[in-house]
């Protein structure tokens, strides 16, 4: 399903990278400086993160990469959540990145937090926004999996628009608001939605925090409804070396209606990192 409405966005690829089992990732770089590698969420593939792309390719070298099913859908080869671990691996030594920092989001988010307590020595610092160390028993995740998974829905349809609506706390900044954000995540099918959902149900990583030895930021959307404020804390007090912060206004599309400011804190974030060494 892809929307057609001027809103929808999409990068061109920087090159192309051959992965183990066959696969090729859509990778691009841009901007200039220290790698960053940014990995996208449930919904949207890159091009939802065009707001935060720009604001962090003024002072970074941007890397991020579709993710696998991105651009085709679930029937056509099934995988599991490690084959996406394993492909950001892949992609970081196919770049040759020495320790990056590595920034996930939503389920990118789950991605990262993953790889990184399989590979500490891999990573440089870990920024996180909109995920956790667990998505066990999360009614209103469990609900849109279902709906995805069992009814074949419309392109754009309004049911599930308003769904993505709640998750931008009606917020409409920096020139990418709701209509963005809906018509982006239109261009992920039906079914890989539904399919990365179901992954999360299995996603624990509560029981290997004490790997996480490199700096790690926590970014958390005031009126996030998906992984809530009070979820973020929790995870912060458990893992070692966390330092929280908290995004007033913005909900689960923080990356997107609130980009400029998430930029900012990580900068200020990475400022404090290298005072402290």
């Amino acid at each position: 399903m892809v929307a057609g409405s001027p809103n929808f966005f999409s990068l061109s690829p920087s090159g192309f990278l051959p992965l183990s089992d066959g696969f090729t990732a859509e990778y691009y770089i841009r901007g200039e400086g220290e790698p960053l590698v940014l990995i996208p969420g449930l919904a949207g593939g890159t091009g939802l993160l065009r707001p935060l792309i720009d604001a962090l390719s003024q002072d970074h070298r941007v890397i991020t990469f579709e993710l696998r099913g991105e651009k085709s859908c679930v029937c056509e080869r099934s995988f599991h959540f490690d084959r996406l671990v394993r492909d950001l691996s892949e992609v970081v030594d196919g770049l040759a990145l020495e320790q990056p920092g590595i920034f996930g989001l939503s389920f990118g988010g789950a991605i990262a937090l993953d790889f990184a307590c399989r590979s500490p020595h891999r990573v440089g610092y870990l920024a996180i926004q909109g995920a956790s160390d667990s998505h066990e028993n999360r009614l209103f995740e469990g609900v849109a999996r279902k709906m995805l998974d069992r009814m074949l829905l419309p392109e754009n349809s309004p049911f599930v628009n308003q769904f993505f609506k709640l998750l931008t706390a009606q917020r409409t900044r920096e020139g990418c608001g709701i209509d963005f954000v809906v018509d982006q995540c239109w261009s992920t099918d039906q079914s890989v939605m539904a399919h990365r959902f179901a992954m999360l149900e299995e996603y624990d990583i509560s029981d290997r925090l004490n790997r996480l030895r490199m700096p790690l930021l926590l970014l958390s959307g005031e009126l996030d409804i998906l992984t809530t404020p009070s979820d973020m804390r929790a995870f912060s007090t458990h893992a070692p070396h966390a330092e929280l912060r908290g995004i007033p206004g913005a909900g689960h599309f923080a990356f997107v209606t609130h980009a400029g400011q998430i930029a900012e804190e990580l900068r200020d974030f990475r400022r404090g990192v290298l005072a402290a060494l």
